[in-house]
């Protein structure tokens, strides 16, 4: 009588379950057995390579994430969990292209394009933030964190006219929002000429 094997998918989520209890190791030899059963099973590449980060194999993760690519090149989360590899590794170039690469394909999901609006934050891209936040307004066009975001980057870029529009904006139904109504006063005092643009810049990266 044959036994009935655990599929790929009840292996996998063995290997989950170690990594949720913090069992790495364990997670990490559990993820080699599957992978040496299902060689071409993109999830789970993709999980090793998560393992190998927590494990500070960074070389092993990288080329883990990269064979889960290769195997499933449309999955948008593990090209994004690769931007965000190469942000820990230092490669923050790297990580940028593939991350304009995402936005470029006309990436809508709101959750991938928030992850990437936080990287492109932290790593002062500001063009490149602001498309992120303009293809998040496009399903959100009223929402007032992102208005007073994109804002705020616009104040990066010099444009302090949209600056100014787009806080106004977002000030519609929160007229007593403070930080706004601060924010817009600020603005008064600028110019595209005659602004503290460098000086925001130094500050943000003293943070």
């Amino acid at each position: 009588m044959q036994t009935n094997l655990p599929s790929q998918q009840q292996l996998l989520q063995q290997v989950h379950h170690s990594i949720n209890s913090n069992q790495i190791e364990q997670a990490w030899k559990q993820c080699q057995q599957l992978l040496k059963q299902h060689p071409k099973f993109a999830d789970a590449w993709m999980t090793n390579s998560f393992i190998a980060m927590r494990a500070g194999k960074l070389e092993v993760a990288i080329t883990s994430i990269d064979k889960a690519i290769k195997l499933a090149p449309n999955q948008i989360n593990f090209k994004l969990n690769k931007v965000m590899l190469l942000e820990q590794c230092g490669e923050i170039g790297n990580a940028c292209k593939l991350g304009a690469q995402l936005l470029d394909r006309n990436v809508t999901e709101q959750a991938v394009l928030k992850s990437l609006a936080a990287f492109f934050n932290r790593t002062q891209r500001y063009e490149l933030l602001e498309k992120c936040y303009l293809k998040l307004l496009v399903n959100e066009p009223n929402n007032q964190e992102l208005l007073f975001n994109l804002a705020n980057v616009n104040l990066f870029l010099g444009n302090i006219e949209e600056a100014n529009a787009l806080a106004t904006k977002a000030l519609k139904g929160n007229e007593l929002d403070c930080d706004i109504h601060f924010f817009r006063s600020h603005l008064k005092k600028q110019s595209t000429s005659s602004n503290h643009i460098k000086e925001l810049e130094k500050f943000s990266q003293a943070l």
